[in-house]
């Protein structure tokens, strides 16, 4: 099914930072004339797991949640990536390798596994404790106990 959608102007992206598993490749003013709308800054990205994909515009901030929203597998966004990756091309844009379906699975499931949850590392430090020579035995149990948030009967009762 192909949409009636017009791309009214398009300018390429150079300033990706990279911190993104997608990287940013061009900015682009989209028409549809059935709802009589323009949508600015819709971004054609690409990442090696899943080629190229049309996101909607954001909000000025990333914290802000995006206007207009479409779900990104479906018809709409298919057949407005393909249009937007023709006249990415058409402008001179230098197009990443596409990858197999094979090598996306592959990266799809590398991402995964290195998403996991590592480990928390645990370490055993031991305690140590010192008493002044002043103090009495009675009196070193007490303090251990308190430190150690036992009762100080049952302490005793245990130690003494």
């Amino acid at each position: 099914m192909t949409f009636k959608t017009a791309i009214r102007g398009m300018r390429l992206f150079f300033n990706d930072d990279g911190t993104r598993v997608y990287r940013t490749l061009a900015l682009a003013e989209v028409y549809i004339p059935e709802l009589h709308m323009t949508l600015h800054d819709v971004r054609l990205v690409w990442s090696p797991d899943r080629g190229f994909v049309a996101h909607a515009p954001s909000g000025a901030r990333q914290t802000e949640k995006p206007i207009i929203q479409w779900y990104h597998r479906g018809e709409f966004a298919r057949d407005l990536t393909d249009k937007l990756r023709d006249m990415y091309a058409r402008m001179g844009g230098e197009i990443p390798e596409e990858v197999s379906e094979k090598e996306q699975a592959a990266a799809n499931a590398k991402r995964r596994i290195s998403e996991k949850p590592q480990p928390i590392e645990r370490r055993v430090v031991p305690a140590t404790f010192s008493v002044h020579e002043w103090a009495n035995d009675n009196e070193a149990v007490d303090g251990l106990a308190r430190t150690l948030s036992v009762e100080q009967e049952e302490a005793l009762r245990v130690l003494g």
